[in-house]
């Protein structure tokens, strides 16, 4: 069994590759709703500035006031390890993510 990243069986054999770094980069993702023309996909995009005015955060939208939720598919299996959320820096209360 390989202990890294990601995993694929072929021909009955088992082929280890090892994924450093961000394996959410440029993958699909969707999220609820848009706010203020805050895409997801900029969620993975590889700018992590966290000052929304710049044009490099997701935000999610629900008009509804449902909670809001943001995903992304990695497309494969992966043994994760760890997670890195940036978080907006310009923004307070209700409008924080």
């Amino acid at each position: 069994m390989c202990n890294l990243y990601k995993n694929l069986l072929w021909s009955k054999q088992e082929y280890c590759y090892l994924f450093s770094g961000n394996v959410a980069y440029n993958k699909p993702t969707e999220q609820t709703g848009v706010w203020q023309g805050h895409i997801s996909e900029r969620a993975v995009d590889g700018n992590n500035d966290t000052n929304q005015d710049h044009g490099s955060c997701a935000h999610p939208d629900d008009p509804n006031r449902s909670p809001a939720w943001w995903r992304v598919d990695l497309e494969a299996l992966h043994r994760i390890h760890s997670v890195t959320i940036y978080n907006t820096n310009n923004y307070i209360g209700e409008l924080a993510m």
